[in-house]
C-alpha cells in the first residue's frame, strides 16, 4: 500500500478517506495554486502552495523537537525546502497582479 511508504497506516474506512481527502487536498491545492500562479503570472497566487508547503515542513521540525530525528525523515524534508525556494522565487519573481 501506498501509505505505508509514507510511514501511514489507515485503520479502516475512516483513516482511508482521511488519506485521500487530506492528502488529496493539500497536494491537489498545492498544484492548482503553483500551476494558477505561473498560467496567470501572478506572484500573489504562489502565497498558498510557499505557505502550505512551509506548514508541513514546520510540522516536520516540531516532529523532530518532539520526538527526536529519523534518517527516513531526510528526503521529504529536502523535498519541502526545495519546493519552499522555488516557490519563493516564483513568489519573487513573477509580477504582483
Amino acid at each position: 500500500m501506498l501509505a505505508a511508504q509514507f510511514g501511514i497506516a489507515p485503520q479502516g474506512p475512516l483513516g482511508f478517506s482521511t488519506l485521500r481527502a487530506d492528502f488529496g487536498a493539500l497536494f491537489a491545492g498545492t498544484g492548482m495554486f503553483a500551476i494558477a500562479a505561473a498560467v496567470r503570472n501572478n506572484a500573489r497566487l504562489m502565497t498558498a502552495p510557499l505557505l502550505l508547503i512551509g506548514i508541513g515542513f514546520a510540522g516536520r521540525l516540531l516532529t523532530i523537537a518532539l520526538s527526536g530525528y529519523d534518517a527516513s525523515m531526510l528526503q521529504p524534508m529536502v523535498t519541502e525546502i526545495v519546493l519552499i525556494a522555488i516557490f519563493a522565487a516564483g513568489r519573487k519573481l513573477l509580477p504582483v497582479r
